[in-house]
């Protein structure tokens, strides 16, 4: 016997008849059935790519054109690369490709309940539309599927909580409750309807910076806080804060529009709501560029800003209403053109994000110079 073997030693050539004899028919078995499989495997690849029409060989003919002289292209693609669905991913990438080619082609949906579309070419580029989509299924047919990307996140919690503080300590030497120097700060920056009318421009910049008291200050910074800290990372610091010190200074002009001359406010609350805007702004965009086209699903960020606003900025005896409401208004069209940018171009790179750090700051810097000049 052979140590740790269930076989005899090696002897005249019979068959075992022992748990050995068991084991070796498994073994037997489990090496046919894996052969089995890959020629199974290899016969179904042969066949799939068998029925792909050659590019040289689509040998279709051109449906029917409609009135204008197009035909439709996806629909018999689509069965004869066996690719399933004509939804608008596919359709997109399809289009992309007759867009590479230069071949004339539109996309129109197939009707405005369906979610299939159609791609349709002029009825003398039938051909070339079908051997162009059918080169670049075969191509890239038994490719690895790509993995989407994760979203770029930008790991500066820091820079923002810095600005924050910043905020907070500015307070300290504009309280209006500290007398003296202060309170002139507070007069000299509070966005007063009447000064704003004469001229005074920046004071729909200053009043972003002031606050009335401590409570005032702290509410802004904790609800605030989160939403700089998470529109920063999602579109970085210079971009966010940018977007933030536009929505707000937009929102006190439209604030100051609709009041008489006699209102006078002041605080982050409007930037803060812009925030709130500019997310909910950014994300319906790049729904709507990205392919989608439900309308609820390019709302949806935009109404969960609509009820952040309404819980938290409606509440409160001395909340100046307007100041908060366009804010957030202003906030959703600069947001959305941003997205819209992004969707087209990308995110920002650095050199821009400290740019637009450096433009932001500037602006703050001019505003208080003008104001206490």
């Amino acid at each position: 016997m052979w140590p740790g073997s269930c076989c005899s030693s090696p002897g005249p050539a019979t068959w075992p008849s022992s748990g050995c004899a068991r084991n070796s028919s498994r073994a037997r078995a489990s090496i046919v059935w894996s052969s089995t499989l890959r020629r199974a495997k290899r016969a179904r690849l042969e066949r799939s790519s068998s029925r792909l029409p050659a590019p040289t060989e689509h040998g279709c003919q051109a449906p029917e054109p409609d009135e204008s002289g197009w035909v439709e292209v996806a629909q018999f693609l689509a069965r004869e690369l066996n690719v399933g669905h004509t939804g608008w991913p596919l359709i997109r990438e399809w289009s992309l490709v007759l867009m590479a080619r230069r071949v004339r082609h539109r996309k129109e949906r197939t009707s405005r309940s369906s979610k299939s579309w159609r791609l349709l070419v002029p009825a003398e580029l039938y051909g070339e539309a079908c051997r162009e989509i059918t080169a670049y299924v075969r191509e890239n047919r038994n490719l690895p599927v790509a993995r989407s990307a994760p979203p770029m996140v930008y790991a500066n919690s820091t820079a923002t909580l810095v600005v924050l503080a910043a905020l907070a300590w500015f307070h300290t030497i504009s309280n209006p409750g500290s007398g003296g120097n202060a309170l002139e700060l507070s007069l000299l920056g509070r966005a007063n309807s009447q000064l704003i009318h004469s001229g005074e421009w920046w004071r729909l910049v200053t009043a972003l910076t002031l606050h009335g008291d401590y409570l005032h200050l702290l509410a802004n910074l904790g609800f605030g806080g989160v939403i700089f800290v998470l529109l920063c990372r999602e579109l970085g610091s210079g971009l966010g804060w940018f977007l933030t010190l536009c929505a707000g200074v937009l929102g006190n002009w439209f604030n100051y529009q609709v009041h008489t001359l006699d209102h006078v406010s002041l605080g982050a609350s409007t930037a803060v709501f812009g925030a709130v805007g500019v997310m909910g702004g950014v994300q319906a965009a790049l729904q709507a560029l990205s392919g989608g086209r439900e309308l609820r699903k390019i709302l949806l960020p935009v109404g969960a800003g609509l009820l952040l606003l309404g819980w938290l900025g409606s509440s409160g005896e001395d909340t100046d209403l307007g100041a908060h409401f366009f804010g957030f208004i202003a906030g959703v069209g600069v947001g959305a053109a941003a997205g819209t940018l992004i969707a087209f171009k990308g995110r920002p790179s650095r050199v821009t994000q400290i740019a637009l750090a450096c433009i932001s700051v500037g602006v703050l810097a001019l505003a208080w110079w003008r104001a206490v000049s």
